[in-house]
This record gives C-alpha cells, structure tokens and sequence, in this order.
C-alpha cells in the first residue's frame, strides 16, 4: 500500500495545523525515536547496526565499498555512493559516505545530528507515518590521523525501483495524466505531513507491487523536519515536477491544480499554474 492511495485531498490545512504538524514531527525526530540497534567498534570504525544485521556485517560493506576486500561486488553510483553486494547474496545494499564540507559539521557532530544521523533517524521515522524509505543497514564513523570523520550510511536496496520522472516521461495520453495525479496527491500528503526534501523528483523512487505503484523517498539526508512547508518551497517542488516530467498540457496543468489545491481560484493555484506553464523542461541529452 502506498501513502498516495486514496481520494483526492481537500484545501491544504491551515497556517495552525501546519505548525502543530511540524511540532509533532520534530519532537518525534529529535526526542522521540526509539530504534532497536547495535553498537560496536571494529578497526577503529565505529558503527551503529539496524536490529535485523551485525556491526561485523556493516564493517564488512564499509570493506567492500572500499575495495578492501573480495569478498562481493562492487558497482559505483557516483562518486560518493556504491551498491555492494556480498559473495553469496543476491541482495544488494546501497552505501553513501558522507564527508565534512565546512565547519556547521562540526557543530552537528557534535549534538549528533550529522547528515548521516539525519538519514538514520528518518529512515525509522518515515514509515511510522506511512511513507516508504529503503531500511537502514548501518552507520560507520571513520577517523582519520588528524581526528576527521567521515560517515558512512548503508540502506537495503529498492530492487525494481526506477525514478518517478524516468517513469512518467515516456507516458502519454491518460495513462499519464493519471501518474501525474497520483504523484500530486502524494506530494500533498508529504506536504500535509511536514515532510520536505529539496531535490524531490529525482530521488522518489517508484516500484510496482501487487498491481501498485509505491513511492520510495530516497537521499534523507536532505530532510529537515523544521523547514516549513512555505508557498516558495511548495513552488519549487512544483518547479521540479515541470522541468523533470516533460511539458505539460493544459489539461494537466488544471488538474495538478485542482489536486494540489482543492481550487482553481485564488493566488496559491494562479501561482502554482504560472509555475507549471512557464518552466522549460529539462535537457535529458
């Protein structure tokens, strides 16, 4: 079952409920999330293990994803991230590191909440509201001689899941039309729940199932739970839908609208429309 099953929302909830909503969801991010886990320190890494693996599983993937052993798998993503797979498995497990950019790290290391902690503790807290994330593996701390750490999350894979734009891009006609309002109603649930990740489409994952189609969110580390849900960011992500889902037709520009909305009429919608009609779609060549 996905969060974007179900009728169509009605108008957005107030600027009250909003805050209240956003309220609940960082108490329940900052102070209230209780993850069965592991702990344990091997070759001086240290690692943080989900309750179904090992902190010996997790240093070997960390090893893998190292090449230092050869004993799996290796394919690269990009240059921070690999899927690693372990001799005798066919399961997959995707491994991102996270490197210190500038001194806010330090500061977020030091309360415990890297972007590493972020990934964490959202992939535990997403799915108690009904959103799919891929399940945490394990986080690793290596430090280097001058004391520099580097994280290192693992998630299990997606299998079979495929970007939501690379998805509806080739579809045309109604088969279309019914994926964009469907993804719309799903934004209006993420947006209702307080839930905000800047780059969106590109990292909502689709996988059918059971004659389903479900919505994976990916790369948490960009979810922040106190970013309000503001009439700029709601824009943006609207901004992403018509750049990466090719051009629209009037048809579905009214109908993302009236989804996302509840109403054609009033600033929010004549904003929203403006968004859709004028953004070019992005150059996939």
């Amino acid at each position: 079952m996905t969060k974007a099953e179900g009728g169509q929302p009605s108008c957005p909830p107030s600027g009250f409920a909003k805050l209240a909503i956003q309220l609940r969801l960082c108490r329940r991010f900052y102070t209230r999330l209780d993850a069965p886990i592991h702990h344990g320190t091997i070759d001086g890494i240290r690692i943080r293990a989900a309750a179904a693996y090992k902190p010996e599983f997790v240093h070997a993937l960390i090893d893998l994803y190292h090449s230092k052993s050869a004993a799996g798998q290796v394919k690269t993503v990009n240059f921070r991230s690999k899927i690693v797979t372990p001799n005798g498995s066919t399961k997959r497990y995707f491994v991102k590191e996270f490197v210190k950019y500038h001194a806010l790290h330090d500061l977020e290391r030091a309360i415990r909440y890297t972007r590493a902690d972020r990934v964490w503790r959202a992939a535990y807290l997403l799915p108690t509201l009904g959103f799919l994330t891929p399940p945490p593996v394990g986080l690793a701390v290596i430090s280097d001689s001058t004391g520099e750490a580097t994280d290192y999350v693992v998630t299990e894979m997606v299998e079979g899941g495929i970007p939501y734009h690379e998805r509806v891009m080739p579809l045309s006609g109604h088969a279309r039309r019914a994926m964009l309002h469907e993804f719309v109603i799903y934004l209006r649930q993420l947006h209702d729940s307080s839930i905000y990740l800047r780059d969106l489409l590109t990292n909502v994952l689709t996988r059918e199932s059971g004659g389903n189609l479900e919505y994976w969110l990916t790369d948490l580390d960009q979810f922040h739970p106190y970013r309000r849900i503001t009439r700029k960011r709601l824009l943006h992500h609207m901004f992403q839908l018509a750049r990466w889902t090719g051009p629209l037709s009037e048809d579905e520009t009214n109908d993302i609208v009236a989804t996302y909305a509840g109403t054609k009429k009033g600033s929010l919608p004549r904003a929203i429309k403006r968004v859709l009609t004028t953004t070019a779609p992005a150059d996939m060549n």
